[in-house]
Parts: C-alpha cells; sequence; structure tokens
C-alpha cells in the first residue's frame, strides 16, 4: 500500500533524512520508532507533502505521491492526526469534523466515515458538538483529531504521537479505538513513546535513527531483543 524508498529531507540546508525506507500493506498496523530528533516526524511531514524530499520516492496505492501538495495527498487516501492535535480552535466540533471531510472513493471497501459513525466511535463528542476546539480537554481534543482524520474516509490513518500529554484512562481508550480501528482492516501507522502499547497493537514495527530505518519487524521480534529498545528507543 505505502512504500517509500531512500527518502532525504532537507530543511534548509540541514539534512534530516538519509535515505529514509519505510513500508506499509493494506490492514497492517505499523509504528515508526526512535529518539527524539530522529527524523520521525519529518517523516510523517514529507509523507503528507508538507515538506518535500529532494530524493526517492513516496508510492500509495501504486501511485508516485510525492510532490503533491498536502490537500492532494489527502485526497489520495492518507489521513494525519497530528503531533498537538492542531484542532480548529475558533470552530465547533461539529465544524471541525465536516471542514474536511472527503467522500469515500469508488474503490473502498467497508462502510464509509461519516459525522453519525464517528459520534459513534467517540461518545464524549455527542455531547461537545456546539463546543468550540479551544473548549474541550487534551483528551477531546486528540478524539477530535482522529474523528476529523477519519472524516476524510482515509485507506491509510496516521498517527504522531498518538496518546502524547493524555491522562492514564484517555490513553487506554485510544489505544482501544486504535485496536477497533485495526479489527475494520484500515491500515494505520503510529508514532508513539508507550512501546509496550504499541508491541500489543501492531503487525510489524520500524526503528529510525538519524534519519535511516536500522531495524523492521514484528512484536515478537522486538520483544526478543531487548537490547533495540536500550541501543535506539533510551528505555
Amino acid at each position: 500500500m505505502l512504500a517509500v524508498e531512500g527518502l532525504e529531507t532537507f530543511y534548509g540546508d540541514s539534512q534530516v533524512l538519509f535515505g529514509m525506507d519505510l513500508r506499509v500493506e493494506a490492514g497492517e498496523v505499523v509504528t515508526l520508532l526512535g529518539r527524539n530528533g530522529m527524523g520521525k516526524t519529518t517523516t510523517v511531514r514529507s509523507l503528507m507533502g508538507l515538506v518535500t524530499p529532494r530524493a526517492g520516492t513516496i508510492r500509495f496505492c501504486g501511485r508516485e505521491i510525492m510532490g503533491l501538495a498536502p490537500f492532494a495527498v489527502a485526497r489520495a487516501g492518507l489521513g494525519l492526526v497530528p503531533e498537538g492535535r492542531q484542532v480548529f480552535p475558533n470552530l465547533t466540533v461539529r465544524e471541525n469534523l465536516v471542514a474536511t471531510a472527503r467522500p469515500r472513493a469508488a474503490a473502498d471497501v467497508g462502510a464509509p466515515w461519516t459525522l453519525a459513525r464517528v459520534l459513534d466511535l467517540f461518545p464524549p463528542l455527542r455531547e461537545r458538538l456546539r463546543a468550540y476546539g479551544d473548549q474541550l480537554s487534551g483528551g477531546e481534543q486528540q478524539m477530535l483529531a482522529i474523528g476529523r482524520a477519519l472524516m476524510t474516509n482515509p485507506r491509510l490513518l496516521i498517527l504522531d504521537e498518538a496518546t502524547e500529554g493524555l491522562a492514564p484512562l484517555i490513553r487506554a481508550e485510544i489505544w482501544r479505538t486504535l485496536a477497533a480501528l485495526k479489527a475494520a482492516g484500515l491500515a494505520i501507522l503510529i508514532i508513539d513513546k508507550n512501546v509496550a502499547a504499541l508491541a500489543r497493537l501492531a503487525d510489524r514495527h520500524t526503528i529510525i535513527e538519524k534519519g535511516r530505518a536500522v531495524w523492521t519487524g514484528t512484536s515478537a521480534d522486538l520483544s526478543a531483543d531487548p537490547a533495540l529498545s536500550h541501543r535506539y528507543l533510551g528505555v
């Protein structure tokens, strides 16, 4: 589904990605792991067209999408839950959800994501439809950010720091939600610091170090080699 090869991304003269490789298959949950500053968010920004790599390829569902504008990447089927949530503070919950909604493509399978379906997934948002984005708690904002991404009817959902800064009960709810999305067949790429929770959820993991993918494997592979976490994740 997603095939990334040889990405080299710069901010000005400063190079962040040095031949980054990554893949996500249909229906698969993949994590991107690594210490802060290793290039995880830059990888996401490169995928979404927020920054254009100088070299490499990004193919999604057989189509080259590198160089497309962010709106075109979203139309191609990538939905982003950005780090820091970035909900629209001056829009209501309902307006946040419908503002960037995209109908399901004809080739997509499964039930489409509608306002009603998102509210069924996140019942607390139903009670807050008229509240503005900046009136929500952190947990409600993260639910809204996920719901907003789902309203684009993505084929691949990308979450950058999925549970950062959330209370334990809200984090647990987010993990349950992602498990339900996986069970429904949605492909997901996740960045998060909770390796234990990621190991329970994900099919495969990619570790990034200094802008390169240095390891990829299953949750069983990751658990069987504790040295990986100590060497690359600092845990």
